[in-house]
């Protein structure tokens, strides 16, 4: 609450200074309205003199990534059940960080799509890069969750998934299937199943006038008593690879007997 006051009483301060008249030499390099706030003032700076994009560089890179606070302890920092160590740590184990808030912990970031080394702020503000102790045994890329994964198949084997020297033989054994794609027996079952399951070849029925025609001709040469209301629609419209015994078409010769037949009687 107090730190919430404080912003307001900051901000408050800082937007009435930005409306005083020019003082002591200084004054704003483009017209705002009384009482803007920053990010108007901005704004309208901006609009007036332009901006200039700057890449980004490696610490720039390094500072926008997901940070947590641990011990250097004497074997290194341990991070998800796994130990980064190295030379650069030497001075800084087992002493307390610059940030009394953190109780002596030290800022580290890691980028979640490679936790093969991560990065330790030093006292000067700059960045350590500390290795996993046990990449030697995996030498490629990992992500949280190809971790996550390998410790899941650990644990379902029987072993102890807290042991990163376990872990790490799954993960690199993962890792090497993945790289190496499937089996070949595997992609030709996949194959065949893919082959079997094709849908077979879609044909619409034919129905040209002369068709169409001669069914007008069967209907108007049936009784009367024997005419159905569903007799002068088409038959329905049967699914795509259907081998149902179909009906006979109306230029069949025995169709053309039958409606010779009728108009005899």
């Amino acid at each position: 609450m107090k730190h919430q006051l404080r912003v307001s009483v900051d901000l408050g301060t800082w937007k009435s200074r930005l409306a005083e008249p020019a003082a002591r030499g200084t004054a704003q390099p483009a017209p705002a309205r009384p009482g803007a706030d920053p990010n108007e003032a901005y704004a309208v700076q901006v609009a007036r003199a332009g901006y200039l994009p700057v890449p980004l560089a490696g610490e720039d890179y390094i500072e926008l990534l997901p940070a947590c606070w641990r011990a250097i302890n004497d074997y290194g920092i341990a991070i998800g059940h796994r130990t980064y160590d190295c030379p650069g740590l030497g001075p800084y184990r087992r002493k307390a960080s610059p940030v009394p808030a953190m109780r002596g912990r030290w800022e580290v970031h890691y980028d979640p799509y490679d936790l093969s080394r991560i990065w330790v702020r030093d006292q000067a503000g700059g960045w350590i890069t500390v290795p996993w102790t046990q990449l030697p045994m995996v030498a490629v890329p990992f992500a949280d969750f190809t971790w996550r994964y390998a410790r899941q198949i650990l644990a379902a084997l029987g072993g102890d998934d807290t042991d990163q020297t376990a872990v790490a033989r799954v993960l690199a054994a993962l890792l090497h299937r993945a790289k190496d794609g499937p089996p070949d027996r595997v992609i030709a079952r996949t194959s065949a199943a893919a082959a079997s399951s094709s849908f077979p070849e879609c044909r619409a029925p034919a129905r040209t006038a002369r068709q169409m025609l001669l069914r007008t001709m069967t209907w108007l040469a049936t009784p009367a008593s024997s005419r159905s209301e569903c007799s002068t629609r088409w038959p329905r419209k049967r699914a795509c690879g259907d081998r149902r015994r179909r009906s006979l078409p109306a230029d069949h010769p025995r169709r053309l007997a039958a409606v010779r037949g009728h108009r005899t009687r």
